[in-house]
């Protein structure tokens, strides 16, 4: 079973959004608001897991999705009310994490999200191993910004990752030295694509992902938002799929 920090994110955001004005839900855990093996194990047990089968890594994952929403200052290691409670009225302070004021605001707009399974996303994701390192680091930050609802991030880094997959073509049937000679001209990558395929179907999902680049690029105010970074998430994972099904027509010598 793969393990994926998104998807374990995902379901502490909903847990959090649900209880944040929920005192007696709040009060449940060991005066914290969330108590991880509490949800360690709820969530794992979701997943067909059970305590006894738990590794080092399913743990060592819900940790990491944890320290994210500390990252983002969702929560703080502790009790909820600390002057109460007392550091010394429990011995495994470290389990214990609590939403901070700005947290309560952003789970309650994070919990009015439509549901998507952003987890999912990121594991199909995994699978385009044929399209480099790049590519994956890219899709990986596209899915991640997502996540932590940096949409306008997530639509920049789509659009690298759909120019990862049109350069690993290009490496493919150009070399890589003829293929970064184009795409580093001006209008290197209308080049480099006319050069590649005359493909209609990719080239207008490209040029779809270049549209999501190129607007975040831009020294403006942008008004992306969840629908678009989705949109742009979706038409990603279409060009990889399309891309690795019809790998060897478009990389076939011309």
């Amino acid at each position: 079973m793969s393990i994926h920090v998104d998807a374990i994110f995902e379901f502490l955001v909903e847990h959090l959004a649900r209880i944040a004005h929920d005192e007696q839900a709040r009060r449940q855990s060991h005066g914290a608001d969330l108590y991880v093996p509490h949800l360690l194990d709820r969530y794992w047990a979701q997943q067909g897991v059970n305590s006894s089968e738990q590794t080092d890594a399913h743990v060592g994952a819900f940790y990491d999705a944890v320290a994210e929403l500390c990252r983002l200052g969702v929560l703080r290691m502790g009790y909820r009310n600390p002057s109460k409670t007392g550091v010394a009225s429990g011995g495994d302070i470290d389990r214990k994490f609590s939403l901070t004021a700005s947290g309560i605001r952003w789970v309650e707009s994070a919990g009015d999200r439509q549901v998507i399974e952003i987890g999912r996303m990121a594991e199909l994701f995994d699978k385009f191993a044929k399209f480099g390192d790049a590519f994956d680091q890219r899709a990986t930050e596209a899915v991640g910004t997502y996540r932590t609802r940096n949409y306008l991030a997530s639509c920049a880094m789509s659009g690298a990752a759909a120019e990862a997959v049109l350069l690993s073509i290009g490496f493919a049937k150009l070399g890589e030295a003829e293929t970064l000679k184009k795409y580093r001209r001006p209008q290197g990558r209308s080049e480099l694509l006319k050069a590649i395929t005359p493909d209609i179907q990719f080239s207008s999902a490209l040029s779809i992902m270049s549209y999501w680049r190129d607007e975040a690029a831009h020294g403006r105010t942008s008004e992306i938002g969840e629908i678009n970074a989705w949109a742009a998430l979706t038409q990603l994972l279409q060009l990889a799929q399309y891309s690795e099904k019809n790998w060897s027509r478009l990389t076939l010598e011309p």
